[in-house]
């Protein structure tokens, strides 16, 4: 017999989810980053909550933070706001992918203890051997960064292929933004 909890149905192709998309049933992998719209339904008069959208970005397996090379440089790509990685305004960070990727953007998650520095002003290249750079990126900014330590997310003016990606810190935050 079905229950009367609510159930939650899922798509990853952008499509609003409906009673005949995927149930929900367990822990699932979305490597390659991506959209995921969830609704929650009630199995006995199909009641349905509003669609709820999260978006993905690429899962960080394999990635190396090349440089710099610091103790705890793994930090800078943990997600964890509380543990960043120590920045120098005189060393690129320099990330390999482990693989070639698609990508449309970077995202940036500064500490939120407005004491620290963090990146205001940057220049992003891309690479596909760690040799030959192509800059995507020059003069960014992130906005109102000083005040307003949030999740930053920047889209490229294209879908690159790259291997590697390097951060050039111009500014950061105690320098005057």
């Amino acid at each position: 017999t079905e229950s009367n909890d609510p159930a939650i149905y899922y798509t990853t192709d952008g499509t609003a989810p409906t009673y005949n998309s995927y149930r929900y049933e367990e822990p699932f992998y979305l490597t390659e980053g991506g959209i995921i719209k969830a609704i929650s339904l009630m199995a006995s008069d199909h009641r349905q909550s509003e669609v709820v959208t999260a978006e993905y970005d690429i899962a960080k397996s394999g990635w190396e933070v090349i440089s710099p090379q610091i103790k705890n440089a793994a930090y800078l790509i943990d997600d964890n706001p509380n543990m960043g990685g120590w920045v120098d305004i005189n060393k690129p960070v320099i990330i390999y992918f482990g693989r070639q990727l698609l990508m449309k953007g970077f995202s940036y998650l500064p500490n939120p203890d407005k004491t620290d520095a963090n990146i205001s002003r940057y220049e992003i290249e891309i690479s596909s051997d760690g040799k030959n750079w192509n800059k995507v990126i020059s003069n960014g900014l992130f906005q109102n960064i000083r005040n307003n330590p949030i999740y930053q997310q920047i889209l490229f003016d294209k879908t690159v292929n790259a291997g590697y990606i390097k951060l050039i810190i111009k500014e950061l935050t105690d320098q005057g933004n």
